[in-house]
């Protein structure tokens, strides 16, 4: 569990990391970076959808596609005749090696953990057999 979490904890750095150098240049205010994170969380967002969910125009809409789309960070995409905005998930050629290579703890500090776990579970073993 310990390690599926530092993985999760890794990959949230590195789209934190591509969202700033991607989108850093936008205003503080700008919704492209939130509508970005619910897409990449969930699923591909309809218009109507985005602008509901944020509360924005639907000419709104087409700018945040197109800055995302800009960005390489989604796709439009046509669905039964709805236009949909996906995420794209960044390839690995555009990540800095510090961030694709980053875990968030250390190898030595989950060995640690795991023995200690391992001296829990022996502990809890032992007194099994007390009443």
């Amino acid at each position: 569990s310990v390690t599926r979490l530092a993985e999760l904890v890794a990959q949230a750095r590195r789209r934190a990391a591509l969202m700033r150098e991607q989108l850093g240049h936008l205003r503080s205010s700008a919704r492209a970076p939130q509508v970005w994170i619910l897409l990449a969380g969930f699923a591909p967002l309809g218009l109507d959808q985005i602008t509901w969910a944020f509360g924005i125009s639907r000419r709104g809409t087409y700018a945040i596609g197109d800055a995302l789309v800009a960005a390489r960070m989604a796709r439009r995409e046509t669905v039964k005749g709805k236009a949909l905005l996906v995420v794209e998930e960044p390839g690995r050629d555009g990540q800095p090696a510090s961030l694709d290579q980053a875990t968030a703890l250390p190898h030595a500090a989950l060995a640690e953990f795991d023995a200690a776990m391992g001296e829990i579970d022996r502990l809890l073993a032992g007194s099994s057999g007390h009443p």
